[in-house]
């Protein structure tokens, strides 16, 4: 859920308590509670169409007994037939978007190039047309090119890559998927944006290559990816946004499946921003070299463990309606900011000092390795503790 949504629901939710108190039958603006599942229904875009339609057609049945209880005849009889005709018509729908069914292929030992698919994302380093200037921004842009032949755009004719060039990879094998791209020449900084929703996600940093994806049996959407190469603070950083691309039509009775294991380039330093959103993450930072992480994280149970390669990190993570688990390494001096709405957290057993609404350990002033944090708790529990 994003920041905008629920904060209207929270802005309407207030008005209707604030109307108890100038309307006279306080009841009729009570009985108006299933407005909130419309209004989210249509503001909740990240949710999958038909149960957006499923909310609404559900708050409007529930309105409509609350105001006009003789329309649908006593309780919630006509309710549960309604509900019961819906739930039907999601199953025919389903079935009928998944087509013919197809034969299991046994996949016997060795390659088998009927049963991979490859898919190829050029990313070629250019300059705008008449620039010589050999100190310009370069720009990464990426195309699609879908084949199963060995010459690829970004490649010479002898299959090599080309100079200044690197290539965003996709070989698909039974129901599972790996993407992948090796890091840019000349990239001395990674600079990360990643969106994930409803699913389950790893992240770790066991690989030399700039980032790999592997996506689990099953998955229903694959992974977007968008690179670019330019100077930020004086040095090479590769831009890298991931974020979700739905690629099945048909619909699930509870949702879709989302399952991704992501690897980091371990050897650049690491800014990182994340968006995880109705999702369970497990997010391993100890072997990569973060240096900055930005994270939302809503109606999400996840856990994120900081490393110790750099020696100052700064972390700034909403946690909102979800669940965190932060692990933080040994051996370091901590600061945090807090501002808790309605949480749950137990910054004061790892950082025992306060100052000003400023929590920090006693060693902040004479370790030389520190991480610095703004927490944001609001609705939700953070479970702060050392590795």
């Amino acid at each position: 859920m994003r920041h905008t949504t629920f904060g209207i629901i929270l802005i309407l939710l207030g008005i209707f308590l604030g109307l108890c108190f100038f309307v006279q039958d306080t009841t009729l603006v009570l009985r108006l509670w299933p407005l909130l599942i419309i209004v989210y229904a249509i503001l909740a875009h990240g949710l999958n169409p038909a149960y957006r339609g499923g909310l609404m057609v559900v708050a409007l049945v529930l309105l409509m007994d609350a105001l006009a209880p003789s329309i649908l005849g006593s309780g919630y009889g006509w309710f549960w037939a309604l509900l019961l005709i819906f739930v039907g018509l999601l199953i025919l729908f389903s079935a009928t978007e998944h087509g013919p069914h197809k034969k299991k292929v046994k996949v016997h030992p060795g390659p088998s190039p009927q049963e991979t698919r490859s898919v190829k994302f050029s990313v070629r380093e250019e300059t705008d047309e008449g620039t010589t200037d050999a100190d310009s921004a370069s720009t990464v842009r990426g195309g699609i090119e879908m084949t199963d032949e060995t010459k690829h755009e970004g490649r010479d004719t002898n299959g090599g890559e080309k100079a200044g060039a690197t290539a965003v990879e996709g070989e698909y094998s039974g129901e599972g998927a790996h993407f992948f791209a090796d890091v840019p020449e000349g990239a001395e900084r990674l600079i990360c944006d990643l969106d994930f929703n409803a699913g389950r996600l790893e992240l770790t940093g066991d690989t030399d290559r700039l980032f790999e994806i592997e996506t689990g049996p099953g998955s229903d959407v694959e992974p977007q990816v968008e690179v670019t190469l330019e100077e930020v603070d004086g040095v090479q950083a590769v831009k890298l946004r991931i974020h979700q691309a739905h690629f099945k039509s048909s619909v699930r009775m509870f949702g879709v499946r989302t399952e991704w294991t992501l690897k980091l380039n371990d050897r650049l330093p690491l800014t990182m921003s994340c968006d995880i959103n109705a999702a369970k993450a497990h997010m391993d930072f100890s072997k990569l070299r973060l240096v900055s992480l930005t994270m939302d994280n809503n109606a999400a149970a996840s856990e994120v463990r900081i490393g110790s390669r750099e020696d100052e990190a700064s972390l700034d993570i909403d946690n909102n309606a979800a669940k965190l688990d932060l692990v933080l390494p040994a051996g370091f001096a901590y600061e945090a900011t807090v501002d808790s709405n309605v949480g749950k957290h137990n910054v004061t057993e790892l950082l025992p000092r306060r100052t000003d609404g400023r929590y920090f350990s006693d060693d902040l002033d004479t370790n030389p390795r520190k991480i610095k944090m703004h927490l944001e708790n609001n609705a939700a529990k953070l479970n702060l503790r050392k590795q």
